[in-house]
């Protein structure tokens, strides 16, 4: 038995693999992230920033990471290469400043983290960077790993962010391949509203597709060169 015990611990060592028990297959990459992986023609390098002394929420999100790109590295082998890290650490504080205003600008936002200090009522703040860069290449671009919205429930928030990220792995990485953004256009020229809530759904296509509007009062086609049009009645 102990030598049974300490074969399965070696070999652990070596395979990873893990069983989805959930119903709906959570945890189970899709077929097409299995393509993207096994597609890839060049090594894809992650920068996870979830390393440091994190309560239990923060630890398990991590872990979840670190599962799901074990098993990232089971499809793409020597083309997904990953780490963890702590942002800025090895800088001086005016040059780590600078580095973490450039997390900020790739999207990946800063999370003010609250510990209560041991033996007493005070508490400590640390801002960290629950997030990830991935670098293709010559290129790079940010994963912003925290979900939720403001005033919601942390445990909540952790929970459904361990759930997208498979998804949000795989779309940066598939935006890191991509040849060149495809073209997606606005259509104006029939009363199509433009106001704050239209130009938040641009701004937020742009991060992913090139874009620009098209006029159907001074345009009389629409170009090929347009992938997909978009319009929005009143």
């Amino acid at each position: 038995m102990l030598l049974i015990l300490i074969g399965v611990n070696t070999a652990a060592s070596y395979l990873h693999r893990r069983w989805d028990l959930t119903a709906e297959k959570r945890y189970t990459l899709t077929s097409s992230t299995k393509r993207l992986l096994q597609n890839l023609d060049a090594p894809v390098e992650i920068d996870v920033f979830l390393k440091g002394n994190y309560p239990a929420g923060f630890r398990q999100l991590a872990q979840s990471t670190q599962e799901l790109l074990a098993e990232f590295t089971e499809y793409g082998r020597n083309n997904v290469r990953f780490r963890f890290v702590t942002p800025g650490s090895h800088l001086p504080d005016s040059a780590r400043f600078i580095f973490q205003d450039s997390l900020v600008s790739k999207g990946i936002m800063p999370f003010n983290l609250q510990i209560t200090a041991n033996g007493s009522e005070g508490y400590s703040e640390n801002l960290i960077f629950p997030g990830a860069m991935l670098r293709y290449k010559g290129q790079e671009i940010g994963v912003n790993l925290l979900q939720g919205q403001p005033g919601a429930d942390p445990m909540q928030a952790l929970n459904a962010s361990a759930a997208m990220l498979e998804y949000r792995f795989a779309n940066a990485i598939y935006q890191l391949t991509l040849p060149e953004k495809p073209l997606v256009g606005y259509m104006l020229g029939h009363g199509e509203p433009v106001g704050p809530h239209v130009y938040d759904a641009l701004r937020t296509l742009q991060q992913t597709y090139r874009l620009d509007t098209i006029n159907l009062r001074l345009n009389p086609f629409i170009p090929r060169e347009f992938g997909t049009i978009i319009f929005k009645n009143r």
